[in-house]
């Protein structure tokens, strides 16, 4: 018999039940900021699975225009088609740098008949496109005219993406135990013709020194994930980004032109003990040495972390773009909770996965996410979205 559970709370009734998940909200909620909470419904129907695939570090994953769906896989550098139903189809790609191999997997866009996989550094920034059927068609070097290197940051499809200007810039070295915060510039690149439009300067990833125990190198700098940081995504119609630690979010067109500033209505909360102990945790678990040991207990040092959490943590951008945005829970044991943002400047609706689940995207009434199991291995989960009246 399977489990129901209820959970009650600011008016909006989650119901979990053998794997559907129901959010039933009201017209307001004053205490969280939501404002006409529509309801809404996802159901997991199906596990995208082959008996001779495992999946070890998904890099990104979409859904072409035909319902088929292509998973990146960071580890192998294979690009995996399944069909709209879950049933895996073909491979492509794998590591090397010849026609058709990927030295990484950044980003993957889609086109009318064709997808696009970017690289990014540390590997050469670099569009490769693929057809689902045939597989290789191209390669182009992404460049930017006037700036040494770009780094890909968030792309949908066609020409346009979300960049920063890259290149060797000297890092003062900090003592160790200080953080800093460092500065990235943000533009509009058209793939095309190397045409940038500069939307300008951000403070960007907190920076963390550590002793790494070497006699060569006594310090090291790593970035804190609990530390202020941005956050991008791509839809058809533009690009967002988000600060994590002021809630601001800012929406662009494809000519990098800014259509509206958002207020991220949920308020802050001081960063719990049980929140920065369940990340250690975690962390630790995936140490393969005692550097990597040493670099996620400098990571997750309370005395250098921030007192405030994050106010959000990533951002998801559906096919119709609409704006999914992951919450930063205190609790460890919350599932994840997504607010989508639409036309208005307030969430319309909420939306919580199985925990352990990060949303990978969305289409209308398609979603695909990713769980991993207790040996590093990852999941790939269809869910079916209902809206309801």
């Amino acid at each position: 018999m399977p489990r129901l559970a209820i959970e009650r709370g600011n008016r909006v009734a989650v119901i979990r039940w053998a794997g559907c998940l129901v959010i039933a909200g009201s017209s307001t909620i004053p205490r969280d900021g939501l404002a006409q909470a529509h309801s809404a419904e996802a159901v997991v129907t199906r596990e995208l699975q082959s008996t001779t695939l495992e999946f070890a570090r998904i890099a990104a994953v979409v859904m072409l225009r035909d319902g088929s769906i292509v998973v990146g896989d960071g580890a192998s550098r294979k690009l995996h088609v399944f069909s709209g139903t879950g049933e895996h189809e073909r491979t492509l790609g794998g590591r090397g740098n010849g026609p058709g191999e990927l030295d990484g997997i950044g980003l993957i866009g889609v086109g009318v008949d064709t997808f696009y996989v970017v690289q990014r550094p540390p590997f050469a920034s670099q569009m490769n496109v693929f057809t689902a059927k045939s597989g290789f068609v191209k390669r182009s070097t992404i460049r930017a005219v006037g700036t040494a290197g770009v780094t890909p940051l968030a792309y949908y499809g066609g020409s346009q993406m979300l960049v920063s200007g890259s290149g060797m810039r000297p890092i003062a070295p900090l003592r160790a135990g200080a953080t800093r915060r460092d500065t990235v510039r943000l533009g509009v690149l058209n793939a095309e013709t190397g045409s940038a439009s500069w939307i300008g300067l951000r403070a960007n990833r907190t920076w963390i020194s550590y002793p790494t125990g070497d006699e060569l190198v006594a310090t090291s700098m790593v970035a804190q994930p609990l530390g202020p940081a941005l956050t991008y995504a791509a839809s058809a119609s533009g690009f967002w980004i988000g600060d994590t630690s002021t809630g601001d979010v800012e929406e662009y067109d494809l000519t990098g032109r800014l259509v509206r500033r958002i207020d991220w209505p949920l308020p802050g909360s001081k960063l719990s003990r049980a929140s920065v102990a369940k990340a250690r945790h975690l962390e630790l678990m995936r140490a393969a040495t005692a550097l990597d040991s040493a670099r996620t207990m400098a990571q997750f040092n309370e005395g250098t972390l921030p007192e405030r959490a994050p106010r959000f943590l990533s951002f998801l951008a559906s096919h119709s773009n609409e704006l999914w945005v992951e919450t930063f829970s205190t609790d460890p044991k919350d599932p994840p909770l997504y607010l989508i943002l639409a036309s208005q400047t307030r969430p319309r609706a909420r939306v919580r996965v199985p925990n352990g689940m990060t949303l990978r995207y969305v289409r209308d009434s398609v979603a695909v996410g990713t769980m991993e199991d207790a040996d590093g291995f990852q999941h790939v989960f269809l869910l079916k979205i209902r809206q309801k009246m």
